[in-house]
């Protein structure tokens, strides 16, 4: 019974290791490029690294969750990006649910083309992180030209509606980056739609 019990807490931690997949806090976070929506011009992570740090959030347009975190988006977009800090919207999407022409018609329609949006239709990127719902946040530190993951996960408490939020975890964390101090909560899981239903 003893030989079970440790043959379980083996295997079961042998699961755990494998299952975990992508960055956690504190590993640098490898170069990508990706398509921008629209167009064939790539962005790729080295080209910020004059910035402070880079917002990675993983998105979809079909999502309601998505959906609902955009206007607070926006606005830490706003007050950030002046601070140093860029914010770049990846939709995972393979195709199934939404076009690139449909995604364009959506980001009109909400008056967003003024994001730096990109593609990942074969959800490359998408597995480098480890994201596995839509929206996810990755918050990446420049350290020496070096990009560091500095948080990852929720944006807030609150996914299904604005207000009452009480704990703004990605708000916390860009003014840790910025203020270049220790941050308190590095990671949360998201709340949002999973990548694998889009």
């Amino acid at each position: 019974m003893k030989l079970f019990f440790i043959i379980t807490l083996i295997v079961s931690g042998c699961y755990n290791i494998v299952a975990q997949t992508g960055y956690i806090v504190g590993n640098k976070v490898n170069d990508f490029s990706l398509p921008t929506l629209g167009s064939d011009v790539k962005k790729s992570l080295s080209d910020y690294t004059e910035k402070k740090g880079v917002v990675v959030i993983f998105h979809s347009v079909t999502c309601p969750f998505a959906k609902l975190y955009e206007t607070r988006l926006l606005d830490l977009k706003s007050e950030f990006q002046s601070q140093g800090v860029q914010f770049l919207f990846i939709d995972h999407n393979n195709g199934n649910n939404e076009s690139p022409s449909e995604i364009i018609k959506y980001l009109e329609k909400k008056q967003l083309t003024q994001l730096t949006y990109l593609l990942d239709l074969n959800r490359k990127v998408s597995g480098q992180f480890g994201a596995t719902k839509v929206p996810e946040i990755f918050v990446l530190k420049n350290v020496n030209g070096v990009f560091m993951l500095f948080y990852r996960g929720a944006i807030d408490n609150t996914p299904s509606a604005p207000e009452p939020t009480s704990e703004r975890y990605l708000q916390d964390a860009l003014k840790a980056l910025v203020g270049n101090m220790p941050l308190k909560v590095t990671s949360k899981e998201a709340s949002g739609c999973a990548i694998s239903d889009y």
